[in-house]
């Protein structure tokens, strides 16, 4: 039978150009076979009990995951909101995410828009791609907006671009909630153990000169948070900090009396 091709099927007579077209035909169902058994096979091969199921969130991830959860949060305080109240709206970062707000305001409607490691809006994070949530789902009788330290140490971000994404903010509040009182707040400074403060404290004081102007511009009531917490080399104050950042839990008097007076 050589060279009848029977061995693999063909018929006897088929002449040589129709063997030759035949058998790429044959083989290539036999090799997909193959190839699925391989893979199959792969697929039940049991875990390596010294490999994590899953990755260990990185410090990006863990903050990006806690922006999506309080975004998340507020969406669900939102639809729970009491009809016809108006509430005093706090937006910003971990500074104002960790002001205890309920504490120093008992009787008050306050609602907390805070967001650790949050800014302005200038990447997939920030104020700007949460307004609905942080502000125009709150029915809000006053805003309290600070924002803005976290982008001014990052050296592609100057104090003018991040100014101009902040006066987006503004411009966008005023835009669609005209009769809402805004109140713009500037940054504090950063203490002496924070170890960029040399860097960043003369950025964060050319944005709250920006701001302060706009306040002025714009004729928006304006809470100058800078001073009350800066030492005399204008940094904040080591005593009311831990981490050179943020201010202790018992330092957020002087940021509460200032607020009372919008409260009435």
């Amino acid at each position: 039978m050589k060279g009848t091709g029977a061995g693999l099927g063909l018929p006897p007579r088929l002449d040589k150009p129709m063997r030759t077209l035949l058998l790429p035909a044959i083989w290539i169902p036999v090799l997909l076979l193959l190839f699925c058994s391989r893979v199959s096979a792969q697929q039940h091969i049991a875990p390596d009990p010294n490999v994590p199921a899953t990755r260990t969130p990185t410090s990006g991830d863990r903050w990006i995951q806690h922006y999506i959860d309080r975004v998340e949060q507020f969406k669900a305080e939102n639809a729970g909101l009491e009809r016809g109240e108006r509430y005093f709206v706090f937006v910003g970062d971990s500074i104002t995410e960790m002001f205890p707000l309920a504490e120093h305001f008992p009787d008050k409607p306050v609602l907390n828009r805070g967001i650790t490691s949050d800014g302005i809006g200038m990447d997939v994070r920030g104020v700007l791609n949460r307004m609905n949530e942080s502000i125009f789902d709150c029915s809000p009788a006053v805003v309290f907006l600070l924002i803005g330290v976290n982008d001014l140490p990052h050296e592609g971000k100057t104090p003018q671009s991040c100014f101009d994404a902040y006066r987006r903010i503004v411009d966008e509040i005023q835009a669609k909630l005209p009769a809402v009182k805004l109140v713009l707040q500037t940054c504090l400074p950063t203490g002496e153990s924070y170890k960029r403060h040399a860097y960043l404290n003369p950025r964060i004081e050319e944005y709250n000169t920006k701001i302060r102007e706009l306040a002025k511009e714009r004729e928006l009531p304006l809470i100058d948070l800078h001073p009350l917490y800066r030492d005399e080399q204008g940094l904040l104050r080591s005593e009311m900090t831990r981490d050179g950042l943020h201010i202790k839990k018992e330092c957020y008097g002087a940021w509460a009396e200032k607020v009372k007076a919008f409260l009435e």
